[in-house]
Protein backbone atom coordinates (compact mmCIF):
# COMPACT_ATOMS: atom_id res chain seq x y z
CA UNK A 1 0.00 0.00 0.00
CA UNK A 2 3.08 2.40 -0.74
CA UNK A 3 1.23 6.41 -0.87
CA UNK A 4 -2.25 5.18 -0.57
CA UNK A 5 -4.79 5.16 2.62
CA UNK A 6 -8.30 3.75 2.69
CA UNK A 7 -11.18 4.96 3.77
CA UNK A 8 -13.69 2.89 5.36
CA UNK A 9 -12.17 0.29 2.93
CA UNK A 10 -14.13 1.67 0.06
CA UNK A 11 -12.31 4.44 -1.28
CA UNK A 12 -9.31 5.63 -1.10
CA UNK A 13 -9.01 9.09 0.95
CA UNK A 14 -5.77 10.56 -0.07
CA UNK A 15 -3.55 9.17 -3.16
CA UNK A 16 0.08 10.45 -2.73
CA UNK A 17 2.05 9.87 -6.17
CA UNK A 18 5.42 8.57 -5.32
CA UNK A 19 7.31 11.56 -6.13
CA UNK A 20 5.97 13.93 -4.36
CA UNK A 21 6.90 14.27 -0.67
CA UNK A 22 3.92 15.57 1.62
CA UNK A 23 4.13 19.09 2.05
CA UNK A 24 2.08 21.58 4.24
CA UNK A 25 0.50 24.96 3.34
CA UNK A 26 -0.29 28.48 4.14
CA UNK A 27 -4.20 29.39 3.32
CA UNK A 28 -4.50 32.46 1.46
CA UNK A 29 -6.54 34.95 4.12
CA UNK A 30 -7.96 38.35 3.38
CA UNK A 31 -8.19 39.43 6.99
CA UNK A 32 -5.78 42.36 6.35
CA UNK A 33 -4.90 43.04 9.64
CA UNK A 34 -2.92 39.90 10.15
CA UNK A 35 0.91 40.64 10.94
CA UNK A 36 2.43 37.59 10.33
CA UNK A 37 1.11 34.98 7.73
CA UNK A 38 -1.04 32.40 9.16
CA UNK A 39 0.36 28.86 9.70
CA UNK A 40 0.85 26.22 8.39
CA UNK A 41 -1.77 23.47 7.37
CA UNK A 42 -1.85 19.96 6.00
CA UNK A 43 -3.50 19.42 2.49
CA UNK A 44 -5.37 16.18 2.58
CA UNK A 45 -7.09 15.49 -0.68
CA UNK A 46 -9.74 13.07 -1.13
CA UNK A 47 -9.49 11.44 -4.96
CA UNK A 48 -10.18 8.31 -5.71
CA UNK A 49 -7.87 6.01 -8.27
CA UNK A 50 -9.80 6.14 -11.85
CA UNK A 51 -11.36 10.29 -10.83
CA UNK A 52 -10.45 12.76 -12.83
CA UNK A 53 -10.95 15.15 -10.38
CA UNK A 54 -10.21 15.13 -6.38
CA UNK A 55 -14.23 14.29 -4.70
CA UNK A 56 -13.19 16.64 -1.26
CA UNK A 57 -10.19 19.09 0.02
CA UNK A 58 -9.79 19.66 3.59
CA UNK A 59 -7.41 21.69 5.72
CA UNK A 60 -5.54 19.83 9.00
CA UNK A 61 -3.92 22.35 11.60
CA UNK A 62 -1.98 19.05 12.63
CA UNK A 63 1.45 19.70 13.75
CA UNK A 64 4.12 19.51 11.56
CA UNK A 65 5.51 16.41 12.68
CA UNK A 66 2.18 14.32 12.49
CA UNK A 67 2.37 11.10 10.29
CA UNK A 68 0.44 10.35 7.30
CA UNK A 69 -1.69 7.99 9.31
CA UNK A 70 -2.35 10.01 12.02
CA UNK A 71 -3.76 12.94 9.84
CA UNK A 72 -5.95 10.57 7.81
CA UNK A 73 -7.24 8.70 10.72
CA UNK A 74 -7.36 12.08 12.09
CA UNK A 75 -9.68 13.16 9.43
CA UNK A 76 -11.63 9.79 8.99
CA UNK A 77 -12.77 10.61 12.93
CA UNK A 78 -13.73 13.91 12.30
CA UNK A 79 -16.08 12.83 8.97
CA UNK A 80 -17.80 9.79 11.04
CA UNK A 81 -18.11 12.22 14.15
CA UNK A 82 -19.91 14.76 11.75
CA UNK A 83 -22.09 12.19 10.02
CA UNK A 84 -23.32 10.76 13.34
CA UNK A 85 -24.07 14.29 14.34
CA UNK A 86 -26.03 14.77 11.18
CA UNK A 87 -28.00 11.74 11.90
CA UNK A 88 -28.35 12.32 15.27
CA UNK A 89 -29.87 16.39 14.47
CA UNK A 90 -32.24 13.69 11.82
CA UNK A 91 -33.68 11.25 14.72
CA UNK A 92 -34.75 14.14 17.13
CA UNK A 93 -35.40 16.91 14.79
CA UNK A 94 -33.14 19.13 15.76
CA UNK A 95 -31.53 19.81 12.18
CA UNK A 96 -34.92 22.63 12.25
CA UNK A 97 -33.99 24.54 15.35
CA UNK A 98 -30.69 24.79 14.17
CA UNK A 99 -29.24 28.44 14.52
CA UNK A 100 -32.36 29.55 16.27
CA UNK A 101 -31.16 28.73 20.08
CA UNK A 102 -33.02 27.07 22.38
CA UNK A 103 -35.87 29.63 22.64
CA UNK A 104 -38.58 28.26 19.92
CA UNK A 105 -38.37 24.68 20.80
CA UNK A 106 -38.85 25.28 24.61
CA UNK A 107 -40.46 28.47 25.03
CA UNK A 108 -43.80 27.48 23.59
CA UNK A 109 -44.28 24.45 25.95
CA UNK A 110 -43.37 26.85 28.72
CA UNK A 111 -45.42 29.22 27.98
CA UNK A 112 -48.23 26.46 27.84
CA UNK A 113 -48.05 25.13 31.19
CA UNK A 114 -47.69 28.46 32.80
CA UNK A 115 -50.93 29.37 31.59
CA UNK A 116 -52.30 25.73 32.56
CA UNK A 117 -51.00 26.62 36.13
CA UNK A 118 -52.11 29.94 36.63
CA UNK A 119 -55.96 29.66 35.51
CA UNK A 120 -58.54 29.19 38.08
CA UNK A 121 -59.03 25.44 39.48
CA UNK A 122 -62.96 24.62 39.92
CA UNK A 123 -63.48 21.96 42.78
CA UNK A 124 -65.87 19.60 40.95
CA UNK A 125 -68.84 18.60 43.39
Amino acid sequence: MAGRLLAGGKAPILTSAPASPPMRVRPASRDYTLTEPRAEEWPLIEWPDGNTEPLKYWLSTLAAAASLETLVSTAQAALAHRARLQELKQELGLGHYEGRGWRPPVSTPRRGWQWSAARPRHSRG
